[in-house]
């Protein structure tokens, strides 16, 4: 998939995965650009953390350390975004169904498709392919966090 493309889809997902993603250490750190690499002429098939690992040259632990403490989220949050970001490219830029998206992204069943796919865009494949926008998640509708309650004597 060209660089650029991936790019447009990414920004245009404006998602938390997305902006917590540190995408400058795929280009300082040599196992990371040839995960990258593969990844990237590969976009279809979903890659383990051990062949991942194996890509990169390391134990599939240190690999999983290493990638989440030079890249910010895990390997899987990782692979995720990039198999919903190919999945939206194709979207884009052919008429395929959503079925036929869904097995060239590699995921096995739609259920699993649609819930990947809603978590990183904000959106489900359907509304996405019909051309609707993400809504946008304001403080009011974000879950409010869960404060201990003192009592008071």
């Amino acid at each position: 998939m060209p660089k650029k493309e991936l790019w447009v889809v990414i920004n245009s997902a404006d998602s938390q995965e997305s902006r917590r993603i540190r995408w400058r250490a795929f280009n300082y750190y040599e196992p990371l650009r040839k995960v990258l690499s593969y990844v990237s002429e590969h976009p279809g098939q979903c890659l383990s953390l051990e062949e991942g690992a194996n890509i990169a040259a390391m134990s599939p632990t240190y690999f999983s350390n290493f990638f989440s403490l030079k890249v910010g989220v895990t390997f899987k949050h990782w692979m995720d975004l990039m198999r919903v970001n190919h999945a939206a490219t194709l979207f884009c830029s052919s008429n395929k169904r959503i079925a036929e998206v869904m097995d060239e992204c590699g995921f096995r069943d739609s259920t699993t498709f649609t819930r990947t796919f809603r978590r990183v865009m904000g959106i489900t494949p359907q509304a996405f392919k019909q051309g609707r926008k993400p809504r946008e998640r304001h403080r009011s509708q974000e879950t409010p966090k869960k404060t201990k309650k003192t009592l008071k004597e």
